[in-house]
């Protein structure tokens, strides 16, 4: 009997009111992430335990109802050995990116304690900005009907303004803005953001604290 209404109860919604359901919540909890990203230091510790826990809801959420997101998850070998050329032909510019703001413009380092669990969170931290910036929030954008160029610089827009939040920086948010134009370029072109990763810890590692 119990599971007679376990099999009605999950009968209720028809595929397509399902897959409507299943679209809000995408895009509830792909737009509460960007507002807990962009404004989570603005509240207290107490608060921010409650966004940590809201983080984890959305994320495996997105991750159940869309699977494709989760980095090369659809991604073929023939676009991870492009996104390699791309990392490659990037790697100039973004080297001098780094090293006018470090030496030329003298952006101050974030010094953080180099320990295992920080490690560890700055992995973790990248990866997920990487998808919900390069791997859901500019497909999102195209959807919505905007051409590949203008997508690639709203979702770069909304990074740097993620960056000049938490470090009231320009110079940071502007540098910010080049490395999600460039990292944005490469998933797009390849659907892979594995090397995005890379650039995305160093990002962080040198110019931003979780």
């Amino acid at each position: 009997m119990k599971e007679d209404n376990i099999r009605l109860n999950s009968s209720w919604l028809s595929p397509n009111v399902k897959k409507k359901v299943n679209h809000l919540q995408f895009n509830t909890y792909m737009i509460g992430l960007l507002l807990v990203y962009t404004l989570e230091d603005f509240f207290s510790p107490s608060i921010q335990w409650i966004f940590s826990i809201y983080t984890i809801v959305a994320w495996v959420t997105i991750f159940t109802i869309d699977p494709s997101r989760l980095p090369e998850a659809v991604t073929s070998k023939i676009k991870q050995r492009k996104a390699k050329k791309y990392f490659i032909l990037f790697a100039l510019p973004l080297f001098l990116i780094i090293l006018i703001l470090m030496f030329i413009l003298k952006v101050p380092l974030i010094l953080p304690p180099f320990t295992f669990g920080y490690l560890l969170n700055v992995i973790i931290q990248a990866c997920l900005l990487e998808v919900l910036y390069r791997n859901i929030l500019q497909p999102r954008f195209r959807q919505l009907g905007y051409s590949s160029t203008v997508s690639i610089c709203f979702q770069s827009i909304l990074f740097a303004i993620m960056l000049y939040v938490h470090t009231s920086s320009i110079i940071i948010t502007a540098g910010s803005f080049l490395i999600g134009i460039i990292t944005g370029l490469i998933a797009y072109l390849t659907r892979s953001i594995r090397l995005n990763i890379v650039i995305m810890i160093i990002w962080i590692l040198l110019f931003f604290n979780p």
